[in-house]
């Protein structure tokens, strides 16, 4: 090998090594949100149960991002996206309410925003409560609570800590 060769082949290396380190941090930040909302639901005595185990496949952070990306690409910082996610949940949830309690439960809940009914934001919510209800409705998960965190390189981890539907309407 020629000298160039073995330069190409260290930096190569090098390159590897960051992207293998890079890789674990993202995956350490992404238990430790875990390990809050865990911690979280400990404190008020939620029992966790592990979707996979009940055959869930899909993720339904990622099925909520998915429902929100043409939103969501609107984000200007951390504080949009924040804002994005956040109303990104409570369309998912209320169009569950929909789905399972009815339009009456869901008009009751839509009472308590203090946004009035012709705003943006009220129209958009709507928006999305529908393509929950029309493109998501075989997800019956309720969004208890989620985590959202930024790395320094702009990726964004989120996690969600959900509830079956039938549960959340028996409280």
């Amino acid at each position: 090998m020629s000298k160039s060769d073995n330069i190409k082949r260290a930096k190569l290396l090098r390159q590897r090594k960051k992207e293998r380190e890079k890789q674990a941090l993202l995956n350490d930040n992404l238990l430790k949100d875990q390990q809050l909302l865990r911690e979280k639901a400990e404190k008020e005595n939620v029992k966790i149960v592990d979707r996979s185990i009940l055959g869930g496949k899909e993720k339904i952070s990622t099925v909520l991002l998915e429902m929100i990306k043409p939103v969501f690409f609107t984000a200007q910082d951390e504080e949009d996206a924040r804002g994005i996610v956040s109303m990104g949940v409570v369309a998912w949830n209320c169009g569950i309410i929909k789905q399972t309690l009815g339009e009456d439960k869901l008009e009751d809940a839509m009472r308590t925003f203090k946004s009035k009914e012709d705003s943006w934001e009220r129209n958009l919510l709507n928006e999305y409560i529908e393509i929950k209800c029309n493109q998501y409705s075989q997800y019956n998960d309720f969004i208890t609570d989620f985590q959202l965190s930024f790395e320094r390189d702009g990726r964004m981890n989120f996690t969600v800590l959900t509830g079956i539907a039938e549960d959340i309407a028996k409280t």
